[in-house]
């Protein structure tokens, strides 16, 4: 049995302390995704600056929206080791005994819950008030739809901040 409940409260220290490390570390962090692998074999955090952003792409550019908003070209990413080698053991012990595929979908269903409210909590907390300038976000590779990726990234966010992702999400999904 995963629990969920461990993870989440995990999950959370994790981000704070990555919020934490990377604001020291980068002044201009605008935006941190919490991201798990589609197979649900780790997890971890990807992040962007306004400087690495304006490396990649003019804000005139054709291609700016998605250097900005796709994780996949951000400079840092970090694998929470910990949580990732728990989800790991998990989802091979699942492998070897199983092909259930009914029983995959309920166990990533109930990680997308618990990644979402991570950064629900994450974003209501004391601790975040100092980082709200950093946008929050949400990323399974190749599962999340494109609703659902605004839906989460408004709720994080605000509805202000939302529009402009979703407007260009097409660009960089």
């Amino acid at each position: 049995m995963f629990d969920y409940e461990k993870l989440e409260a995990a999950i959370v220290l994790a981000m704070e302390q990555a919020l934490k490390t990377y604001r020291a570390m980068y002044a201009d962090l605008y935006i941190v995704s919490l991201d798990c692998s589609s197979d649900l074999w780790s997890i971890g955090l990807v992040a962007n600056t306004k400087a690495y952003l304006a490396e990649q792409a003019d804000r005139n550019a054709e291609d700016y929206w998605y250097y900005k908003y796709c994780e996949e070209e951000w400079c840092i990413f970090e694998t929470f080791d910990k949580l990732s080698a728990e989800m790991y053991q998990y989802m091979k012990k699942l492998h070897d005994t199983t092909d259930d595929t009914e029983r995959f979908e309920h166990h990533r269903a109930a990680i997308i819950d618990t990644c979402k409210k991570v950064l629900c909590r994450l974003v209501i907390s004391p601790f975040y008030q100092a980082y709200t300038d950093i946008l929050l976000t949400f990323n399974v590779r190749e599962y999340l739809e494109q609703e659902e990726r605004i839906a989460v990234f408004e709720q994080l966010n605000g509805a202000v901040k939302a529009q402009e992702y979703a407007e260009h999400i097409k660009e960089f999904v």
